[in-house]
């Protein structure tokens, strides 16, 4: 937040977000992983829907989940990961 000199950060500020992209080296979803977790949020609308990506081979896993322990796993083993 800025104040009123102007001074301070936002997090809109940035020359990423005015780009439209992500910060360098951070993966952004496809088209097609959202539509996955999307798929599986509408599906088990009472779960946590999650989508990983591992960063060297770039295998992607979608999938919906009652607790954050598989996500916080994957994400511990150096797997990006994005929850609906």
């Amino acid at each position: 937040m800025k104040d009123a000199k102007g001074h301070g950060s936002d997090a809109k500020d940035g020359p990423a977000h005015q780009a439209g992209v992500a910060a360098v080296g951070v993966p952004t979803l496809t088209a097609d992983h959202h539509a996955q977790i999307a798929r599986m949020r509408a599906s088990f609308p009472y779960r946590i829907a999650y989508g990983a990506l591992h960063p060297t081979t770039g295998e992607f896993v979608a999938s919906a989940v009652t607790s954050r322990r598989i996500p916080n796993k994957l994400a511990r083993e150096g797997w990006h990961v994005w929850t609906m």
